[in-house]
Order: structure tokens, then sequence, then C-alpha cells
């Protein structure tokens, strides 16, 4: 069941440096709050080793995506979409539920000095603690005759499928909005696959661009920044009841696919 939880703007700062209250951008701070989607996912969720997976798509395809929601968690219909979206153009598209059922919750916002939002950042939501269920994931698609790979991150979940690429395995990783903590340079120096950045107005862009166009798969790498539309605008904060973000969100999901066909071509 998905619901609609009244959350004020998330994670406001001065700068992209980390603090005892808050670890994002300025983007997160003036994204305002979730939107609540109508969409119906036309995907199943199943119980691989206690961890929900959200999966979709063709089980001839021999291409996965894993995909990364942000920190809400799955509770907005909107990532569910985008997972649709993309299987839907030939792909097994697998979404772990990486965080357990435990996303950052509505009655922490705003975010207090005692929340401790930058130890959950390096407790439960750090890639550490992740990372077993992005590998268990892996081994899904695998297991099902995936023999190319890719991954896809919203917000924190950027920064989380680009650490998880760190590691050869991946052919490419899209990045929604993407959110580095200030790694921008670390992240484009230390990726193994080239990345298709689908930004929104003051999410990280041409940082990476410039460490990336020096890369040896460069020349594969899409940069698009989306003028007109907030960070989170294909997840959580994208309010899909106006047709410009919709369109938007939509047009980034396409760019998306291509990428994904042409890394894995």
């Amino acid at each position: 069941a998905f619901s609609s939880l009244p959350i004020k703007a998330l994670f406001c700062q001065r700068d992209r440096t980390l603090s005892t209250r808050t670890m994002a951008s300025p983007a997160c701070c003036q994204a305002g709050n979730p939107v609540f989607s109508t969409y119906q996912p036309v995907g199943k969720s199943e119980n691989i080793n206690g961890m929900e997976v959200y999966t979709s798509g063709s089980a001839q395809s021999t291409t996965g995506v894993v995909l990364i929601y942000d920190i809400f968690g799955n509770k907005f219909p909107q990532v569910f979409e985008a997972a649709d979206r993309i299987a839907a153009a030939g792909f097994q598209v697998a979404m772990p539920d990486v965080l357990l059922g435990e996303p950052w919750t509505h009655d922490k916002f705003p975010p207090k000095p005692e929340h401790d939002i930058r130890g959950w950042f390096s407790g439960a939501a750090s890639y550490e603690k992740v990372s077993p269920g992005i590998k268990a994931t892996v081994d899904l698609l695998k297991a099902r005759g995936c023999t190319k790979l890719v991954i896809g991150g919203f917000c924190w979940g950027f920064y989380i499928a680009t650490k998880a690429a760190f590691e050869p395995g991946f052919a490419g990783v899209v990045g929604y909005h993407p959110t580095t903590f200030g790694e921008d340079k670390k992240m484009a120096e230390q990726v193994t696959a080239p990345m298709c950045l689908l930004a929104a107005d003051g999410d990280p862009l041409e940082s990476l661009q410039e460490v990336l166009g020096s890369r040896s798969f460069g020349e594969q790498c899409v940069y698009k920044r989306f003028e007109g539309m907030v960070h989170g605008w294909c997840a959580a904060r994208g309010d899909f009841s106006d047709p410009k973000v919709y369109a938007a969100a939509m047009e980034a999901h396409d760019m998306a696919i291509t990428f994904f066909k042409s890394v894995t071509a």
C-alpha cells in the first residue's frame, strides 16, 4: 500500500559539506514536500532472503537493471513508475528495499539535531549497510539469466549506485537528480562505467562532467540539466499531476533507457 505523508523540505543547508544536522544540497532543501502519485505498479513484490524486491519486466531479457530509490524508500509510486517504464523497454528491473522497510520517516522532518540524520547516513543508510541488498539483487538477476547489468539511482540512491559501480560489474550508471555529498570528483574518478546524469536545477552536474570527460569511457557519458525541474522530480518530489513535470520525468526515463541500451549493446 502506498501513502502520502506531509513531509517538509529535506536537508536544508547552505553548502554541500557535512553538518551535524544535514547532509545534502541546497537543491534538496528547495525542492519541497514529497507528492503522492496515483500510479499503480504493474510489477510484483518478491521476498529475497528477507528483503523485499520489486521486480518488473520480461523474464526473457538478458539485461538487468538494479534501481535504487531515494531515502523515502518504496513509499511513493513515482519510483515504481520509473521501474515499470524501464522494464517495458525490454529490461529485467529489480528495485531492492535496501533500507529494509525503514526509510527516513516523516516524523523526523524537519530533522533536528537529536534525530542525528548524519548518523543515519553513516549507519543504516551507509553503503556498507545497504550493499548486501545490492549484491543479493545482482545475484537474483544473474540467476534469472541476465548476462549484462546496469544500475541507476535517485538522489541518495545515485550515491549508493555509484559506490556499487566503483567495482567492475555494471556497464553503466544512471543518476536521477544526483546527490554526491560533496564527493563529485572522487565519484567521477572512481566509477568504473559511463554515466548518464539527469540533473534538476541546482544538482551537481558540471563538476562530474569535467572529470568524466577525461575518463576512457567519457564519450559514452550523457548529461542533461532539466531547467525548471526541482530536485527529486522523477521520484517522490515529482508532482505528476503537472503535465510539464510528468513530461520531463518521462523524458528522463527515456534518456536512461537509451543510455542503458547503448552501454549494453
